[in-house]
């Protein structure tokens, strides 16, 4: 599967970000409105059905965020 990454905008990257989060961790993420940056982070509570594995689960509370930047490359540029 090839997904381009820099085709998303920054709101649908993060709800790509916590949608990846709740399929690893389960369905304790929570995504929150757009903040002051217009981001809408996340946090998880519980514990994690498969991560870092189904036998050895992580819990506790975890803040999730994620920020796409958009950088021109130098070498882009003519």
């Amino acid at each position: 599967m090839n997904y381009r990454l820099e085709n998303n905008n920054p709101a649908d990257f993060e709800r790509l970000v916590n949608s990846i989060c709740q399929k690893i961790s389960g369905t304790g993420v929570v995504e929150f409105s757009p903040g002051k940056d217009g981001g809408r982070d996340g946090k998880f509570t519980g514990t994690a059905q498969n991560f870092p594995s189904t036998k050895d689960s992580w819990s506790g509370k975890f803040i999730i965020r994620a920020k796409l930047f958009n950088v021109i490359r130098r070498s882009h540029i003519n």
